[in-house]
């Protein structure tokens, strides 16, 4: 299977100061929200792909909070040279942002995979 676009409502809650990980997963490109902060207290949403080794890394600001749902969705088209991966997060009940969030142009696309909940 491929050329998934797949969407979802997450809710993250706060742990022992700790927010857990949690996303999407389509043609084996995974897109979350990162429950992990830095140095200044902010987030990240990440798009990874991994097959022996980690192939795809990107990230983008996006500071979520404790007990508010998200919504997110990602998207993948390959071509016949590569895919296009785009990813965008909004608060739910927001309205849906036009620009993506993370737009990745794979150059060694992933050409198969199931789409799921991460």
């Amino acid at each position: 299977s491929t050329d998934y676009t797949i969407e979802a409502d997450v809710q993250g809650t706060e742990k022992k100061e700790k927010l857990p990980d949690a996303g999407l997963v389509a043609n084996r490109y995974t897109f979350y929200l990162d429950g992990k902060t830095d140095e200044k207290g902010n987030r990240e949403v990440r798009l990874v792909s991994w097959e022996a080794l980690p192939r795809i890394n990107v990230g983008a600001p996006f500071t979520w909070k404790s007990g508010t749902w998200y919504r997110m969705k990602l998207s993948v088209s390959v071509g016949e040279k590569d895919a296009v991966v785009r990813c965008k997060v909004w608060e739910k009940g927001k309205e849906e942002p036009a620009n993506w969030t993370i737009e990745f142009t794979d150059p060694l696309p992933n050409r198969n995979g199931s789409a799921g909940l991460y």
